[in-house]
């Protein structure tokens, strides 16, 4: 860290590094360090006794003898030296050793003995002022900017919040509103206003770069999508731990806290930029500039591990553009650490993939298709008929879903509403013909009729398609979507089209456990074999899909390191969810990247050891975990071996110079707990034993599985891009966008930006775009109510990169 009178440049500003204490922040203690040096001659005519730093041999004599710590260390002579050795954990200190070091080992390490001897003040010191502290820094500029503009600094917070019209502070209700404040401050022009939002833009993107700057291994998130106008956005994410390069801070913060976001969660993305590439063409290669850009801004070039995207054609282009031209000639950092940056396709796109599939074959059968439109047809009826509207929620009853958090699921989330209410629908359509409704009751009688053969069939799809809506909601949930559940989730689908073979061959799949049972694609004595032939074969049509994204998954060895990094699996899990010569093969190549990555890191991490604190509140939806078991009375898999722990420790070669730290991670015991808090806990306690595998793990963390923040990104712009403001400028657009992201992840909408933690001194979705299901002649998405569209195409034409 540099010294109080040191700055450095940052984004052409100057940067002052030294803490800023808040408030009335303690003053942190400085330990009295040994000076290790001594003068060549005394003066004979001093007057003085010599000093034990000047003193060899009194410093050899007193070294620890009186030092406040000198009982928790038991002093040996090794070579004419003295060395301390801690009596808890035998952590050796050789002469001349600081004893503020020694005291600092304590603290984090044996908090509990060193409290208990009142070794620790109750106030003060650095520990005490970093644990009072947010993980997130907040620049400093953004506080002089509230203290001396509050009313301008809460009217941008009010407009960015509601992407209020910047036209407000032109109305005359603003100019009365103004006569009841004294500020001068107060915005009374559209420029004036646009200006300072330019301004709060800026300082805050120097705020999210000031914590990136102690980030370590970055995944970034990509999507593109085109409004109705014809003009194309990019929305680039950054997900990343907090702090983790930061070694000062992680030595005294005594908490995993200091990894996670401001809430104590494990969850950081921020929006990095929202591009307008306006209504022409674009490549991947001309998006690769844009995103390189992005990237060099924030000093991010060396940092980018993992991308994660769609499978779209352009997508492809901008991976393979900043892998071999970016990447490759400036020689990046976290690209040569992982041999090459991973492309982490999207999980949610895949699934929505693996639904449209399902449709195709679907749509072709007029029993479902028909039945399909009525359902889509009523969802829009229900919607715009105020009557109807009306008349359904004061009778308590749910409309049919429209809007979806997915792409192309929204026909089985339209379905699987609609049966859940279908009786209640009934009595609605009866209490509207006795109360004499005969217009509405009309346009409703035929959307609701529905034979018991139709409704079966209905309640099967819903049944079958069930494991792709689950994953997908899963996804959305920040708790959920990160990379070691990649591959619980892959192999659960291959878990699942295993047993959908069975079916497909007349065999009764058995009831297997929660998560697992997959007894319903037997479908009921009632439904006709017909019925049931058709639903199999669109599953089995998407099967293929499946094992292309699958084989993905095995060409990329990421996807199984974070999960056997992830300290609740480990490698013995992999035995459980595929057969062990697989599982085998999986652990040899996470091995191997392995191997490599601690041959290419550079140096091992300095962090110390320190205590374990669980943060409270986790949720248990962050994992996914499943045992493969018989589908049908004789064994799927003779292979499938539960004792996964002896295969793969005997499966691989290792180094055991190289590897050894490795091998040490393997022989702990699993962790019990299932949430992210928990694991980067986990982690935090054992940094010190596992250095190289620390950030390593809990980068890893961090590296989203899908991209649907980003999507949820232009959920949002589509609630300021409408016919009503065409004067918003793109410009206008991108400073609306990351200064909303900026002040919610911050947190400022809570706080003011002076109760946000680290100052650093310097000189939800209302509307989301509509998810339309599949047309049923054109099996293309499209809607006259839909804001954004893909804009590119589903699938890559050539996907043969490995």
């Amino acid at each position: 860290m540099s010294s109080e009178n040191e700055g450095t440049t940052y984004n052409g500003s100057r940067v002052i590094e030294q803490q800023m204490p808040l408030m009335a922040s303690p003053t942190p203690i400085r330990p009295v360090q040994s000076s290790p040096q001594t003068p060549t001659t005394v003066s004979r005519n001093s007057s003085t006794s010599a000093t034990p730093s000047q003193n060899p041999k009194k410093r050899e004599n007193r070294w620890m003898l009186q030092s406040s710590v000198r009982s928790f260390f038991e002093i040996t002579t090794k070579n004419g030296k003295k060395v301390a050795s801690c009596i808890y954990c035998s952590k050796r200190y050789p002469e001349g050793e600081s004893t503020g070091n020694l005291a600092k080992h304590l603290r984090s390490l044996h908090a509990t003995a060193y409290e208990k001897k009142g070794l620790v003040k109750k106030t003060g010191g650095l520990a005490a002022f970093a644990k009072n502290r947010r993980s997130l820094k907040v620049d400093r500029l953004i506080w002089e900017e509230y203290k001396q503009n509050p009313v301008t600094f809460h009217t941008a917070l009010m407009v960015v919040e509601g992407f209020l019209p910047l036209s407000i502070v032109q109305l005359s209700s603003w100019a009365k509103l103004s006569r009841f404040t004294t500020s001068n401050s107060f915005v009374k022009s559209r420029g004036t206003l646009a200006k300072k939002l330019r301004l709060y833009a800026n300082l805050m993107d120097n705020t999210l770069s000031l914590n990136l700057k102690n980030s370590h291994l970055v995944n970034v998130q990509l999507d593109i999508r085109t409004a109705r106008n014809g003009e194309s956005f990019l929305g680039i994410m950054v997900s990343f731990v907090p702090n983790i390069e930061d070694v000062e801070r992680i030595e005294f913060s005594n908490s995993s806290r200091v990894l996670l976001n401001d809430m104590g969660i494990a969850h950081n993305t921020h929006l990095l930029d929202f591009v307008s590439l306006g209504d022409k063409k674009y490549s991947g290669e001309n998006i690769c500039q844009i995103l390189t850009t992005v990237l060099e801004k924030h000093q991010l070039m060396d940092k980018v591990a993992t991308l994660t995207m769609d499978n779209t054609t352009n997508n492809h282009s901008v991976y393979f553009s900043l892998i071999y031209d970016v990447f490759k000639k400036s020689k990046a950092k976290a690209h040569k650490l992982f041999g090459r940056a991973c492309y982490i396709r999207c999980a949610s796109h895949v699934l929505n993939l693996h639904f449209r599939k399902v449709l195709t074959v679907l749509y072709k059968y007029d029993v479902f298709a028909n039945a399909a439109r009525k359902i889509q047809a009523l969802a829009k009826l229900m919607r715009r008929s105020k009557r109807m509207d009306s008349s359904l929620r004061s009778s308590g009853i749910p409309l049919i879903p429209n809007n979806t958090t997915t792409r192309w699921m929204g026909t089985w989330c339209q379905v699987k509403g609609f049966l859940e209410n279908y009786p209640r629908y009934r009595e609605w359509l009866n209490q509207l013909r006795e109360e004499g409704s005969e217009e509405m009751v009309k346009k409703v009688e035929a959307l609701l009729s529905f034979d018991e053969r139709t409704i079966g069939l209905l309640r099967y799809f819903v049944q079958c398609i069930k494991v792709f809506g689950d994953l997908a909601l899963k996804l959305q949930n920040d708790q959920f979507n990160h990379l070691s559940n990649g591959v619980p989730l892959y192999y659960l689908l291959d878990y699942f089209y295993a047993a959908c073979d069975l079916a497909k061959q007349g065999k009764t799949i058995r009831k297997g456990e929660p998560g697992t049972d997959f007894s319903s694609l037997n479908a009921p004595d009632d439904l006709l074999e017909e019925d049931r032939n058709v639903m199999l074969s669109a599953l089995y049509h998407s099967s293929h899909t499946h094992r292309k994204y699958l084989s993905y998954v095995r060409r990329s060895a990421v996807y199984y390191v974070a999960f056997i990094l992830d300290p609740s699996f480990k490698t013995e899990s992999l035995y459980k969810m595929m057969n062990a010569s697989e599982a085998s093969l999986r652990v040899k190549e996470a091995h191997n990247f392995i191997r490599a990555y601690f041959k290419e890191l550079k140096r091992p991490s300095n962090s110390r050891h320190e205590s374990l604190a669980l943060v409270p509140g986790v949720s248990s939806e962050c994992r996914l975990d499943f045992e493969r078991q018989e589908l049908v009375d004789e064994d799927l898999d003779p292979d499938v071996s539960a004792n996964g722990r002896e295969h793969g420790d005997n499966a691989v070669d290792g180094d055991n110079v190289s590897m050894q730290e490795f091998h040490a991670y393997l022989n702990e015991p699993k962790l019990t707990g299932n949430s992210k808090e928990e694991a980067i806990a986990w982690w935090y306690e054992r940094r010190s034993r596992f250095p190289k595998l620390f950030k390593l793990a809990i980068s890893l963390f961090y590296t989203k599985l899908s991209s649907c923040e980003v999507e949820g990104a232009f959920s949002l712009a589509g609630r300021v891009m409408r016919k009503d403001r065409k004067r918003l400028t793109p410009s206008t657009l991108r400073t609306l966008m990351v200064l909303r992201d900026r002040f919610t992840r911050f947190d400022f909408y809570d706080k003011a930006p002076i109760e946000l933690g680290e100052l650093h001194d310097r000189r939800d979705d209302i509307f989301s775009p509509e998810e339309v299901p599949l047309d049923p002649h054109e099996f293309a998405m499209g809607s006259d109510e839909a804001i954004y569209d893909t804009g590119l195409d589903e699938e890559a034409a050539t996907d043969t990169f490995d």
